[in-house]
């Protein structure tokens, strides 16, 4: 398969060392934006990271605190049953 520019430069419109400085400015080109999309990559992998490593620490916080919240209102609780005397409860050992 050939391009407009090799059908130019067989034709002679073109020479062939513009043709050359043709073929290395597209290569350039292409690399320079491979690199560019591979940067946004990497750093669209290291937000992510960094956004799925605070969501799950902000997680972890939540259930400590509700957990340690819950077992605060058990103790309570506890003491407050453990306090009653055992008739006011119908209860016998």
């Amino acid at each position: 398969m050939t391009t407009k520019a090799q059908e130019n430069a067989a034709s002679g419109k073109m020479s062939e060392s513009d043709l050359q400085s043709m073929h290395s400015r597209a290569d350039a080109i292409t690399y320079a934006v491979l690199a560019e999309v591979q940067h946004f990559e990497q750093h669209r992998i290291g937000n992510f990271r960094d956004y799925v490593t605070r969501y799950l620490a902000g997680q972890i916080q939540f259930y400590k605190s509700a957990s340690s919240f819950r077992s605060l209102e058990c103790d309570r609780e506890w003491e407050r049953i453990r306090c009653v005397p055992a008739k006011m409860v119908n209860w016998s050992p």
